[in-house]
């Protein structure tokens, strides 16, 4: 017969496999961008995970704040996804998730440069976030994480790219690439593609970043993303048009 700290252990696990289930949910509606229904399911999870108090709670309340941060910057609620995006540092920060931490302070970055769409505005944040991302890339190689090691990589890369180091953008972005393929990260291999076509374009390398995009379009179609589709559909219309011109 199962003693009561037996019995405690056993219901945080099942209630932290309940908690995943809810999360994976959250992720699998956020890729059909259904922002109504996904604020829906995000204050399920917050209620559920304030019946327990462990780190797992913490962890995932912090990922839930973030998931609300990319959603209501989607719906351009500048504000409260700053305040989602802020919490999230907040919590990561103080239960010690460093790579977490560098996510969230990254896309307080993509935030106030999707707000403002001046990139020199927005590189104050991406700096501020610097610190943390070198410190979750430091710690990740230190554990073989390659999914991690492949986002700081990418968010690195970034950074360098909206000050116009493209060259040096490239080099990283690769180095990303070879981490995300390690890892099977699909999702963040076409990602990196993209940012990589934005940096041969900028170049002049017209060839590439269609090859590239092209890749990415694949992925994002065969995945159903509307969105990353119509915006790539576009991005490929304008390097063709500037394919064209040479041409002409």
């Amino acid at each position: 017969m199962k003693n009561k700290k037996d019995i405690e252990e056993d219901a945080s696990v099942k209630a932290e496999a309940t908690a995943k289930e809810m999360m994976a949910e959250i992720l699998k509606v956020k890729e059909q961008n259904k922002q109504g229904k996904i604020l829906f399911l995000l204050e399920d999870l917050a209620k559920f995970l304030c019946m327990y108090g462990e780190r797992w709670t913490d962890l995932l309340y912090a990922e839930m704040q973030h998931q609300r941060g990319e959603v209501l910057q989607e719906l351009k609620n500048w504000a409260g996804a700053r305040e989602s995006f802020r919490d999230a540092s907040f919590l990561r920060k103080r239960i010690k998730d460093y790579p977490g931490l560098a996510r969230s302070k990254f896309a307080l970055g993509k935030l106030k440069l999707a707000q403002t769409e001046n990139k020199k505005v927005a590189l104050y944040e991406f700096l501020e976030a610097l610190p943390d991302i070198q410190k979750a890339l430091e710690i990740s190689k230190e554990t073989s994480d390659e999914k991690t090691q492949g986002d700081m990589k990418h968010y690195l890369a970034f950074i360098d790219q909206i000050q116009e180091l493209f060259q040096k953008a490239l080099t990283e972005y690769s180095d990303a690439l070879t981490s995300r393929n390690y890892a099977g990260d699909k999702q963040g291999i076409a990602t990196t593609k993209v940012e990589m076509a934005g940096c041969y374009y900028a170049l002049g390398d017209i060839s590439n970043a269609e090859l590239l995009i092209n890749e990415a379009l694949i992925y994002f179609t065969d995945r159903n993303n509307a969105k990353m589709v119509e915006q790539l559909l576009k991005t490929k219309e304008k390097i063709l048009k500037k394919k064209s011109n040479r041409i002409n």
